[in-house]
């Protein structure tokens, strides 16, 4: 019985001993999102390269989440280049981000991101500012729609004056 049980624990004991040290790497971290201006960035979002795992910044810039030493962090806001950071420590770390100009006729925002013109696979409507503007009497984003995009219907859920409560509905409820 001795020889068993002195084998498991020399098996289990390092074992034990490896996770808690690897468990102890990992540490919350904060930091704070910046643009060139030194402006507080709201919503930009903050991963952990080559995981699903990160947050958003606050309204006031900030970040908290939990990442190990040797860890790259990648910060992304639409408009603003992607900027990584290695982490040592728990911070904090301000990040001030460049703006990325891009020109807007290479750029397609669709439903779930964004992506290049070339590479979107499927029919583009699009419209451009002085159109919308045409459209008399219409005092809603979603009203201006109606009739200038094939495919986009629009429809008021309230009758109240003043409530942009539009639903816009993209070829058809089954897409």
């Amino acid at each position: 019985m001795g020889k068993f049980l002195w084998k498991w624990t020399s098996v289990l004991l390092p074992i034990l001993l490896f996770s808690s040290v690897a468990f102890a790497q990992t540490h919350q971290i904060t930091g704070s999102v910046l643009d060139e201006e030194k402006n507080p960035i709201p919503g930009a979002t903050v991963v952990v390269k080559g995981t699903a795992s990160g947050t958003i910044t606050a309204a006031d810039g900030s970040f908290k989440m939990n990442a190990a030493d040797g860890d790259v962090i990648v910060i992304s806001y639409i408009g603003y280049a992607n900027k990584e950071i290695k982490i040592n420590g728990p911070g904090p770390y301000p990040v001030s981000m460049q703006p990325d100009v891009v020109g807007l006729d290479e750029v397609v925002v669709v439903g779930y991101g964004q992506q290049k013109k070339a590479s979107v696979v499927g029919a583009i409507a699009q419209t451009t500012g002085a159109t919308l503007q045409r459209a008399a009497g219409v005092t809603t984003i979603g009203a201006a729609l109606t009739g200038n995009l094939p495919g986009v219907i629009t429809t008021q859920d309230t009758g109240q004056p003043g409530e942009e409560d539009a639903k816009i509905v993209i070829r058809g409820t089954s897409s």
